[in-house]
């Protein structure tokens, strides 16, 4: 018998109870079965309810997941496929690269060939033939630019960490580019004052082309007759390392495009800066764990520093 025959009885006893009976305490008796009756079949319809919501929602879960999966699917395949182009776009990078190698030094040779024989050419002959040498020079440099990125993307020139007195590092770049500061009358000067260990753990070949590209960046678009210094700072864990120029600072507009790829951001008279060197620069010290870090002001020059672990 189920509950709501069970009450319907209970009631039907009670009703019967009522004409032959005048106990209170079987009145009282019958009308908690009632009452318990009904509660018990309120719980159930509950329960029942409560089930099929219960349902719903794991049958909607069920769906959601399988969706979810259905899209991890795609976006594992849509990322495969991105990997695989990336790949692809490096391979080109790297032969067009190495082919436009060989031309350019074709050029570049010819070129001083017939400079050799300056003598028998006029002024603005010898001139053309200078731009023609300086116009290779700066697209062997792209090139270069263009294949280090490669490298670092592609983690071919594998990192070799270790214990590097970087103080003659850095000597031994500014002794390199003495010449290109000469030509400029520019004085390169080393502060490193109060330094208790000159050892960091480091890559010799990726602090070298960081120093040297941020060097090489503040001679060549900093004012003639100036200076630019590279100042060194140890705490307990790093050294930081700043190259501070004095040419004309750089807009927080300007600063954006100097790490985007190919952009050209202009010095006010000091020529273009492209953001490849830069790119790469930041590349190599995020390889070796470092951070890099730019300061400008307007008129007063600009500070390029980088932060090394010990």
């Amino acid at each position: 018998m189920n509950i709501l025959n069970y009450s319907i009885f209970s009631f039907i006893a009670f009703m019967q109870f009522e004409e032959t009976s005048s106990n209170d305490s079987m009145k009282l008796l019958v009308i908690l079965i009632i009452v318990i009756s009904l509660i018990s079949l309120m719980a159930i319809i509950l329960i029942i309810k409560s089930k099929r919501a219960l349902q719903e929602q794991i049958n909607n879960n069920e769906n959601q997941h399988k969706e979810r999966e259905e899209k991890n699917t795609e976006l594992a395949f849509n990322i495969e496929s991105l990997k695989e182009l990336n790949i692809e776009k490096n391979n080109i990078i790297s032969i067009a690269a190495h082919d436009l190698r060989t031309p350019l030094d074709n050029v570049e040779g010819l070129a001083n060939l017939i400079l050799l024989d300056s003598k028998k050419l006029k002024d603005d002959h010898v001139k053309y033939l200078e731009m023609i040498m300086d116009t290779t020079q700066k697209a062997r440099n792209t090139i270069t630019y263009l294949l280090d990125i490669h490298k670092i993307e592609s983690e071919i020139e594998q990192m070799v960490l270790t214990q590097e007195n970087f103080l003659e590092l850095i000597e031994d770049i500014i002794k390199g580019l003495e010449s290109m500061a000469r030509d400029k009358n520019i004085d390169v000067i080393l502060e490193a004052e109060h330094i208790r260990t000159s050892e960091i753990n480091t890559d010799k070949n990726y602090f070298k082309q960081i120093i040297s590209n941020l060097l090489t960046n503040a001679i060549k678009y900093s004012p003639a007759n100036t200076k630019v210094v590279i100042l060194v700072i140890e705490t307990e864990n790093t050294v930081r390392i700043s190259v501070v120029d004095h040419g004309t600072g750089i807009s927080d507009e300007l600063k954006k495009q100097l790490f985007t790829p190919y952009s050209q951001v202009d010095q006010s008279g000091s020529g273009k800066v492209t953001g490849l060197g830069l790119i790469i620069t930041r590349k190599l010290v995020e390889k070796l764990n470092g951070k890099f870090r730019l300061e400008t002001v307007i008129d007063e020059g600009n500070s390029f520093s980088v932060e090394f672990f010990k």
